[in-house]
């Protein structure tokens, strides 16, 4: 079955030149951001790892259309309790386009949609002949809603929610939400002119 995080990417990269451009230059500033991370989905895997729990750092500047992020999200998984599965901890790197910014408040409270690219790694704690790899490696899928309240001149509290396919053996979905805070700042004109 054609998993729905991969089904809605395809969907809107069609849509991606219909798109109108960023309100802001591309590339002129850059928000670097921390959050927490909390699994809440509800999938076969959770009948072997417990949902986990972790941290993410994204930066994220505007693009010509859209916002593009880099982030990096570190997990640790442990087994249930009535499972011989060993714990794992994971790092999923990313690479992000968010598609759609509304303004919902005065400036002070956006909300935005868009959909992630990437790779996890997992890595097991106990013997891997419990699970055949010490160490595995996937592509990933996610599409995301994120809400950020500007509070200062230029912090934001941020959450999100991220609904992802892990194309294992046997995909795995599940949903992340995430809280935490950013920062943006201006663009260093080196960096913005490597980027252009």
């Amino acid at each position: 079955m054609f998993p729905p995080s991969c089904a809605l990417l395809v969907m809107l990269v069609a849509l991606a030149p219909a798109l109108p451009a960023s309100a802001t230059e591309p590339f002129d500033s850059l928000e670097v951001g921390v959050l927490g991370v909390a699994d809440v989905g509800s999938s076969e895997y959770h009948d072997y790892w417990q949902q986990g729990r972790g941290a993410e750092l994204f930066a994220q500047t505007p693009f010509y259309s859209g916002s593009m992020r880099l982030g990096l999200r570190y997990l640790i998984n442990d087994s249930q309790p009535d499972q011989t599965v060993p714990d794992s901890k994971s790092i999923y790197i990313y690479l992000g386009w968010s598609m759609f910014e509304y303004e919902i408040w005065r400036e002070h409270l956006i909300a935005e949609l868009g959909l992630g690219v990437g790779m996890n790694q997992w890595r097991f704690s106990a013997d891997p002949s419990q699970t055949g790899n010490e160490n595995e490696m996937e592509a990933a899928t996610e599409v995301y809603g994120r809400a950020r309240y500007i509070f200062a001149q230029r912090w934001s509290l941020n959450t999100s929610v991220r609904y992802q396919t892990l194309y294992t053996r046997r995909s795995i979905n599940t949903v992340f939400v995430t809280l935490g805070l950013s920062r943006a700042f201006s663009m260093p004109g080196w960096l913005k002119g490597f980027l252009e």
